[in-house]
């Protein structure tokens, strides 16, 4: 478990030996991070550059080849890394990982299978839009993503518009259908609210309202989103398939972010 506290130091705690260990401890401040494998991702807002680093094997872990890929100019709320790789299901060609990267259609012939892409988009089993694994940036004015499959460049930009603030951000790719962007906005008390994001057709849709939230989690098994809603105080789910909600955590003391 990797977590940021405000001493600027980046720690984790191992479940089996239930000790806590420090990762980094610089002049630096830590804001949201996450994991990939043996991989770690920080955004450093001292410097406001996204940072990776290597976890170390074994006991005590900690961290090399700390890199600098990029710095973005402005303050990242939250840094959160995609794979579709956990999309994995059995029982047809289109359920194999990274068959298509859009939309997989069955086909009577070999491979059995058609790739297609959003229009203006070329079609091959992996459309040109988005990569396979990368990281999302949320940030004021949209959302913006780093691609971990190429050398490291600038982001590509997924939403804008003027204004806007981003609280949260993740993504979520129903079985066989396009990738959805699910983020929080929180410019304004009327605008409060997590919305997604359909990439191909840049069409936004409501999922809960009235929510202040910087934190969010999708889990890609179940199509359950997890948010805080720091007026409330509170931890809750939202399936995204079903529509249904639900409070998990309440805290009648501090809010919850």
């Amino acid at each position: 478990l990797f977590w940021t506290d405000n001493f600027e130091k980046l720690s984790c705690y191992v479940l089996e030996t239930k000790s806590i260990y420090t990762l980094t401890d610089l002049s630096s401040s830590h804001r949201s991070i996450s994991v990939l494998d043996n991989i770690l991702y920080w955004f450093d807002a001292y410097t406001d550059t996204v940072y990776s680093a290597t976890i170390s094997p074994g006991y005590p872990p900690y961290t090399t080849n700390t890199a600098a890929l990029y710095r973005t100019k402005q303050a990242i709320t939250q840094l959160t890394f995609i794979s579709y790789n956990w999309t994995a299901r059995a029982s047809s060609p289109c359920d194999t990982p990274n068959t298509c990267s859009f939309l997989c259609l069955l086909s009577s012939s070999y491979p059995y299978y058609t790739c297609t892409c959003p229009v203006g988009i070329e079609s091959h089993p992996h459309c040109s839009l988005l990569p396979s694994r990368f990281l999302l940036l949320s940030l004021h004015g949209g959302v913006q993503y780093i691609s971990l499959d190429t050398d490291y460049t600038l982001p590509g930009l997924l939403y804008h518009r003027e204004g806007l603030i981003v609280g949260a951000v993740d993504a979520y790719r129903p079985p066989g259908a396009v990738p959805l962007l699910i983020w929080s906005e929180i410019s304004s008390k009327d605008t409060w609210a997590i919305n997604q994001l359909d990439i191909s057709t840049n069409t936004v849709s409501e999922l809960v309202e009235g929510v202040f939230t910087r934190g969010l989690a999708v889990d890609q098994s179940t199509g359950n989103l997890f948010y805080t809603d720091r007026i409330n105080r509170s931890v809750n789910v939202y399936n995204i398939n079903t529509r249904a909600m639900k409070m998990l955590v309440h805290n009648d003391g501090k809010r919850i972010k």
